[in-house]
């Protein structure tokens, strides 16, 4: 097993050493059984308590992974756009009820116009994705959301009424990175430099360049029956933009967290509506998040959870924080085969690491 443990954190608690040991032990029993490679923190009280790199970065030579590497975090940039979007409209730039027909009124379709700046954070606008050439389109790295939007999905009709149906679409957040743009006069990579990397003192994270030399930067696999470990697609991640175009780290992660459950980007009304899950029928999604309460087994805790995932060829990535306790868990890994997705309502790697910080108390 290829581990790096990088940090621990004193803790206010005792038995803190322990408590990191058990989650490195956990983190390390998930590789071991072929369920995940990849780079993973732990918080709690909103300091680390572990930080540790499984696996291997390069197969051909067993590299193996560091913990300072960037990943790209694909969909998990929403999370960025929606904090974005919504200092806009604390800012008075945008309000959520904006329709696209008022930034847009060129627009072919009725409904499209209707479509609200609110209906596109919860997933509910009714468009269908750009297609799959374009984000494999590794010669064309510099569309704008406003420029994807305009090149896509202009003459859409949406496929039902905008907010009366969740259906996840990349386009929603293409739609809102554009949004942005005609709001501001900047688009998706500048406003987010200037209103979220900069005031966090972000250090690796921004606009991901497959073609950029990156040190350390791991390479994506995926396993394949009777085949066994191959590269996916080589998708050019920068194509996604305020839909999932960003690469990040560790450290800014954790730094990111911080600020969401603090309130430092949003002030503390906008970050509840933020992560507060409407009406909306087959859906626990909030703006950018997903938002659910979760029993840990074994305990009689109940965290409220804010998560969101990202997956892109061989790299998956999972955020999930709870604000009360200011507890999170992120998980970057390069192992396409990892499951992320279960942590609402079956065991996972990210639920038994929440579940040992609370019999660790």
């Amino acid at each position: 097993m290829l581990v790096a443990l990088f940090a621990l954190a004193s803790l206010p608690h005792p038995g803190t050493r322990p408590l990191a040991d058990s989650l490195v032990e956990i983190v390390g029993s998930w590789h071991d059984a072929g369920e995940f490679d990849g780079l993973a923190l732990v918080a709690d009280a909103g300091e680390v308590v572990c930080r540790v790199a499984v696996g291997p970065a390069d197969r051909s030579w067993e590299t193996p992974l560091d913990v300072n590497a960037c990943f790209p975090i694909a969909s998990l940039t929403k999370q960025f756009t929606a904090v974005l979007v919504l200092q806009a409209v604390e800012r008075g730039e945008l309000a959520l009820e904006t329709t696209l027909g008022e930034l847009l009124p060129e627009l072919a379709s009725e409904r499209a116009r209707g479509v609200q700046i609110a209906h596109l954070l919860l997933h509910s606008g009714g468009f269908t994705d750009p297609p799959l050439a374009h984000y494999l389109d590794l010669s064309r790295t510099q569309l704008t959301d406003l420029e994807i939007t305009r090149e896509f999905l202009m003459d859409q009709q949406p496929d039902f009424e905008p907010g009366t149906q969740f259906r996840y679409s990349n386009a929603d957040y293409h739609w809102l990175g554009a949004a942005l743009e005609l709001a501001t006069g900047e688009p998706f990579r500048i406003l987010f430099e200037e209103r979220i990397a900069a005031p966090l003192e972000f250090t690796g994270t921004g606009i991901a360049n497959r073609a950029a030399v990156r040190e350390k930067r791991p390479r994506d696999y995926v396993r394949q029956e009777g085949v066994g470990w191959i590269h996916p697609p080589a998708y050019q991640w920068s194509n996604w933009q305020a839909a999932g175009g960003l690469e990040s780290n560790l450290t800014d992660l954790h730094r990111w967290n911080q600020a969401l459950v603090r309130n430092e980007l949003l002030s503390a009304e906008m970050t509840e509506r933020m992560l507060t899950v409407p009406k909306l029928p087959g859906s626990h999604v909030a703006f950018g998040s997903w938002s659910y309460s979760r029993a840990l087994p074994g305990t009689d805790v109940t965290l409220r959870l804010a998560e969101r995932r990202g997956a892109i060829g061989g790299f998956a990535v999972l955020n999930a924080f709870d604000r009360e306790h200011e507890q999170w868990v992120i998980l970057l890994s390069n192992h396409g085969n990892t499951t992320l997705d279960t942590l609402s309502y079956a065991p996972c790697l990210p639920l038994d690491l929440f579940t040992a910080l609370h019999q660790g108390q």
